[in-house]
């Protein structure tokens, strides 16, 4: 279950971190969303964060880490000192 949770952080982190890469390089570009018909999308709603927050990415970047700490990578520097 740990697993699944971790894999679901990290793949959501990373559609965080493209969406706000493909907007940096203007390949996305944020859109009006039209409220009346209810037509709004969950790429919608990324673009219209991304005119709010340029925090998305950060955000993505969190969600990976802990995605990556559920599964059980060890960030820790001993274990990065011990490996050298």
């Amino acid at each position: 279950m740990q697993e699944i949770v971790g894999i679901i952080l990290i793949v959501f982190g990373l559609i965080l971190i493209l969406v706000g890469v493909l907007s940096w390089l203007g390949v996305l570009k944020p859109g009006v969303v039209d409220k009346a018909q209810g037509n709004a999308t969950l790429i919608d709603l990324l673009m219209a964060l991304l005119d709010k927050a340029p925090w998305v990415v950060v955000v993505g970047l969190i969600l990976v880490i802990l995605g990556l700490a559920v599964m059980g990578v060890d960030f820790s520097l001993s274990s990065i000192s011990n490996s050298m």
